[in-house]
């Protein structure tokens, strides 16, 4: 399904895709803040290319050096079973971080393994072009960061696109992501594609997408006032108010009423998602149905947002679920 207000940011990984294809190996940062859709603008362009992806991803509540290398590596040694041998000699020192593959080399250090890891790369790139797409890399550790880099070199003229997405307001000064765009910058190979929210007429869009409907314009502003255009917010917040049953669905717009719409599907049940942290709650606002299709008449909206958000505290949300369509952190 085609992302909201994202035509330009498609465009960009589209480009990159075919240019890595052609030869040019090239490492691409994805930012933006929690929620904003990173991973699915990344998934979406990459579901249109069709190509070789191998996939990982750093994880907060485990930290280990090279980790969402290990587990690209690891999602290509299950796609072609005995694929990891293709860095010929130096193939026995991928074992320091694949023990599965037996014994380490006892001579292996920090630059023979960045060699052979590079090398494997290389040499599946040259196979078929390929993407390697690395996701939450605010949670990276510095050996990942060193490797970046020397992968940098390395896949200059191989057909590969290493793909790396991150979260720009969880990387602070001294993080490991910082010292890898200084020093591609310094390089001149620092390509970066920032992900923004989206502006009120887009999250608007995107909730009448959510909705199957449309939004009156006091609903919009709110949902905009709300979320900021943040994507995951927009679609949770959406999806809560429709299914508290607020919405009844007639021909055209969302209408008020008890009834709640058939096909709606569940929202996350995980608390405090709904609000974007730091969004200001102006006085409450009685609706009126003749004013504002959506919400019955007389309520108002502040309490009626915090009872369906169930919690008194504002929070970041945690990674969307794989059936959302358009948010991720």
């Amino acid at each position: 399904m085609e992302l909201v207000g994202r035509e330009r940011e498609h465009a960009a990984l589209r480009d990159a895709i075919a240019t890595a294809a052609g030869g040019d190996g090239v490492i691409l940062l994805v930012a933006g803040e929690g929620g904003v859709g990173k991973t699915a603008l990344v998934e979406s362009a990459l579901a249109e290319d069709g190509g070789l992806v191998l996939r990982g991803a750093a994880d907060q509540r485990a930290v280990r050096p090279y980790a969402p290398i290990v587990a690209a590596l690891r999602a290509y040694q299950r796609a072609v079973p005995d694929g990891l041998g293709g860095s010929g000699p130096l193939s026995e020192h991928l074992a320091l971080i694949l023990p599965e593959l037996g014994a380490p080399a006892p001579d292996t250090d920090q630059a023979t393994l960045f060699e052979a890891i590079g090398n494997l790369l290389e040499q599946i790139a040259r196979r078929d072009p390929t993407v390697v797409f690395l996701d939450d890399l605010q949670w990276a550790d510095d050996a990942t960061a060193e490797l970046l880099l020397h992968l940098d070199r390395t896949l200059k003229t191989a057909p590969m696109l290493l793909l790396g997405a991150y979260r720009s307001d969880e990387v602070s000064r001294g993080h490991p992501l910082r010292r890898v765009r200084s020093e591609l910058r310094r390089r001149r190979r620092l390509q970066e594609l920032m992900v923004e929210p989206l502006g009120p007429a887009e999250t608007t869009q995107l909730a009448a997408r959510v909705l199957w409907g449309t939004a009156g314009s006091t609903l919009a502003r709110t949902l905009y006032d709300r979320t900021q255009g943040v994507p995951f917010f927009i679609e949770e917040l959406a999806i809560a108010l429709a299914t508290a049953g607020r919405w009844r669905r007639q021909r055209a717009p969302w209408s008020s009423g008890p009834r709640r719409p058939s096909r709606c599907p569940t929202p996350s049940r995980r608390p405090c998602c709904c609000v974007r942290s730091g969004c200001r709650r102006p006085g409450a606002t009685p609706l009126d149905r003749d004013v504002e299709p959506g919400l019955s008449a007389g309520d108002e909206l502040d309490d009626h947002l915090l009872q369906i958000i169930g919690c008194a505290e504002l929070g970041r949300p945690d990674k969307p679920g794989s059936s959302r369509q358009q948010s991720s952190p």
